[in-house]
């Protein structure tokens, strides 16, 4: 995924505002990467906020129902899968691609996501699946998936063939597990953030808010969270530490 120059931040992002569309393209969505889902559906990258407050990029996945009549607004749900990884290989935006191979099916727990897209699609509504790791992993970490989250949303609404009414758009956020971390980050910084959103409503399932919570998976086939997480946090705060020791 580094190596596709879709992720790379074109020069002078920075100046643009947070949600500013800086790429986009259309791809193919296919369940295990082999198994075309049948709506329209794009790739975005637009310009946000990270940890530290500072400009950076992120990407986005969005469709809509195949044939939609997109002259006529829809509700827009956000969806931010539990893909819980510190490799960016695990990303939605390159795990929901068709093609993508075996590297692709490391992510293969985003694929059963696929579910909950289907019952937004199936309800005409217009989705957004945000790459909320941003496009190095950051796992755990606080503030910085609620920006990349809301930016999404205001890219996705600015993004013309999907046919929304701009900050109008009535909007939902979904998340599970790490989603549901991302989607509480979101909930809580939009009033501050991104205080034009039409946020309608929130499902946050399994959010961690305590780490003590997680003890219990210890000795588990989901022991292996525990130790991701922790790993992620020294990686992500290092500049942060670095600053304040200049």
């Amino acid at each position: 995924m580094n190596l596709d120059p879709f992720y790379g931040a074109p020069d002078g992002f920075e100046s643009a505002a947070p949600g500013t569309i800086l790429r986009t393209r259309e791809v193919q969505l296919a369940v295990l990467t082999v198994l075309p889902v049948h709506v329209r559906s794009w790739q975005l990258l637009y310009r946000t906020t990270d940890l530290f407050g500072q400009p950076t990029v992120a990407a986005t996945t969005v469709a809509v129902p195949e044939g939609a009549d997109t002259s006529h607004s829809r509700p827009l749900v956000s969806h931010q899968f539990f893909y819980d990884s510190t490799s960016p290989a695990c990303a939605p935006s390159y795990v929901l691609q068709q093609g993508g191979g075996l590297p692709a099916l490391e992510g293969i727990h985003s694929t059963t996501e696929y579910l909950e897209l289907a019952a937004s699609i199936s309800q005409g509504y217009a989705v957004n699946v945000p790459d909320y790791e941003g496009v190095h992993g950051h796992l755990a970490v606080a503030e910085e998936p609620g920006y990349l989250i809301l930016d999404s949303v205001r890219a996705a609404e600015s993004f013309a063939p999907l046919g929304l009414d701009g900050a109008n758009t009535p909007v939902a956020l979904w998340g599970y597990s790490g989603g549901g971390m991302g989607s509480g980050w979101a909930a809580e910084m939009q009033p501050g953030y991104a205080p034009e959103l039409n946020l309608e409503g929130v499902a946050l399932g399994a959010p961690v808010s305590d780490v003590e919570s997680l003890l219990h998976v210890n000795g588990s086939m989901f022991a292996s969270l525990i130790g991701v997480g922790i790993a992620s946090l020294p990686v992500c705060y290092k500049q942060k530490t670095q600053q304040n020791n200049i």
